[in-house]
């Protein structure tokens, strides 16, 4: 096997490519087959996204940190993602959005290590400005929950 490539259940994290842009900026590129939108009617495919997620945002930032050989907590890794399911998945771009907002947010508070960037890949910036937005909102709201919680 490659040793660019790491497999882990249904994600991979892979080298951003020798020479290429991405290797200027990312340690590592997550990669993972989500389910079709509209495949079963036996299968929630938000949950089997947001599993997408939860498994490629730790193996990308554990597999980018022994890429740059990086140790520390104050070191930083960067980590380069797709809004996974929007394409040819068939997810509708609210829901992708949504789905991508709640587990980079779930990541962040309860695997985030501090020092650790995740860049969403998105070349249309309507839906740019819409993931970073869902994501400030998704925030807010887990802060407020955070603080009805510790308020007991």
């Amino acid at each position: 096997m490659n040793s660019a490539v790491h497999h882990i259940e249904r994600a991979v994290a892979t080298s951003p490519g020798w020479g290429s842009e991405l290797s200027k900026e990312y340690e590592c590129v997550v990669h993972t087959v989500p389910p079709f939108y509209h495949h079963s009617p036996d299968v929630n495919p938000e949950e089997g996204l947001s599993s997408c997620y939860k498994e490629a945002l730790p193996l990308g930032f554990r597999e980018g940190a022994k890429k740059a050989g990086l140790l520390h907590v104050s070191d930083v890794i960067r980590v380069a993602s797709p809004l996974i399911g929007a394409g040819c998945r068939g997810f509708p771009g609210r829901v992708a959005i949504k789905v991508a907002a709640e587990e980079s947010v779930r990541w962040r508070d309860n695997e985030g290590a501090g020092g650790e960037v995740l860049a969403f890949g998105i070349p249309d910036r309507v839906i740019a400005d819409e993931l970073v937005n869902e994501i400030e909102q998704e925030d807010r709201k887990r802060r407020k929950a955070l603080r009805e919680t510790n308020s007991f």
